[in-house]
């Protein structure tokens, strides 16, 4: 796997904890350093060249070569990260007979927020992510639910203030996939900020996950006061403009989300994955925004009857809603696994395909409701 110039330019990966320059195609005196979550635009060596192709070559044995490919998927990110210029495309392609471990790769590099790419043929992104735009993002530290909680904020190029995007976390908390969900869509014109769940923990037992999450899914002013402690946050940033903001959540996040605007909160849309919670009766009639709501098929968490008593809610107070139902998918379907010996709980799993779909469902929401200006 690596980035593929069209003869007689070529580039090098540059390797996980080292430094290498890409050859005849840096700018004098730029190099590519060691990967790290670093700003886009930080530094911009100018390419001859319009776009960089990156070629996912067949890799079969999915998910057991999931993290011996680790270090390329990082290098990977690194590369088009440092090297880039301003308004340049990436393409992704891969072979149809390895689409799983392509779908893998793209959902990791692409989903998260890691690699814009351009018409990748993979059923991606090729359709919300065209241009590189510079980001800069930073870590934010505020008080939440008893708890010292550390955010995570994009902010893309520039000094106008822009629409925002409020991103809630799965039930476990926030980790880097949340965080690159809050790049990409800072890479997209939205300055966004990933909450915080736990006071900066991140759990990976289950029953540690349940025994945390279960009360604060129970007490919908909790929920509101994490959304709201985040909401002021997002809402204090001077990119910001208070009066365009949206939310999306997944999971825990999402409960949050659709808590602010059973509250009240002026919002232009509110997107949630697996998350289809029912609120205290008549306080749905505050949501004032278009409500978005994906969920799997077999998702035990979220069952059928779930799903049908936040339909009737949703109608009953009059929100314009919409659910779609991604076939055969489980509990967080969009959140791909960590590590190999990753321990969840029973009904839940990734679905490469659907996380994608669901993406492009959320983006859609948003440039319906709240569009970036141009």
């Amino acid at each position: 796997m690596g980035l593929c110039w069209p003869r007689p330019l070529r580039s090098r990966l540059p390797q996980p904890g080292g430094a290498r320059s890409a050859q005849g195609v840096l700018s004098s005196g730029a190099t590519a350093g060691s990967p790290g979550r670093q700003a886009l635009g930080t530094r911009r060596p100018q390419f001859d060249l319009p776009v960089i192709s990156v070629v996912v070559p067949g890799v079969l044995g999915w998910p057991s070569r999931q993290q011996s490919l680790m270090p390329q998927i990082s290098a990977w990110r690194h590369a088009v990260r440092t090297v880039m210029a301003p308004g340049r495309g990436v393409a992704a392609c891969g072979a149809a007979d390895v689409s799983a471990t392509v779908n893998l790769l793209t959902a990791q590099a692409c989903v998260a927020g890691v690699l814009p790419v351009v018409n990748s043929g993979l059923g991606g992104f090729g359709d919300h992510y065209s241009l590189f735009v510079a980001v800069t993002t930073r870590t934010v530290e505020y008080r939440a639910d008893g708890l010292s909680m550390v955010g995570h904020l994009a902010v893309p190029a520039g000094d106008d203030r822009r629409p925002a995007v409020l991103v809630g976390p799965e039930g476990p908390g926030l980790n880097d996939v949340q965080r690159r969900r809050a790049d990409a869509l800072a890479e997209l014109g939205y300055v966004a900020l990933a909450f915080d769940l736990h006071g900066g923990r991140w759990f990976t037992d289950p029953q540690e996950i349940l025994a945390r999450v279960m009360p604060l899914l129970a007490d919908p002013d909790r929920m509101r006061g994490i959304g709201h402690a985040a909401l002021d946050v997002l809402r204090a940033e001077p990119r910001t403009d208070p009066d365009r903001i949206a939310a999306i959540g997944y999971g825990a996040g999402g409960a949050i989300v659709l808590e602010l605007g059973r509250g009240g909160v002026e919002l232009r849309a509110i997107g949630t994955v697996n998350a289809m919670t029912t609120g205290r009766p008549g306080e749905a009639a505050r949501i004032r925004c278009p409500v978005w709501a994906g969920v799997g098929s077999q998702d035990p968490i979220v069952p059928r009857e779930q799903r049908e008593a936040f339909a009737a809610e949703m109608q009953a107070a009059g929100v314009d809603w919409r659910i779609v139902v991604y076939g055969g998918a489980l509990h967080a379907f969009h959140h791909p696994p960590t590590r190999a010996d990753q321990r969840v709980l029973p009904g839940v799993g990734y679905h490469p395909r659907h996380a994608q779909r669901a993406w492009r469902d959320i983006i859609d929401l948003l440039t319906e409701n709240l569009p970036v200006p141009r």
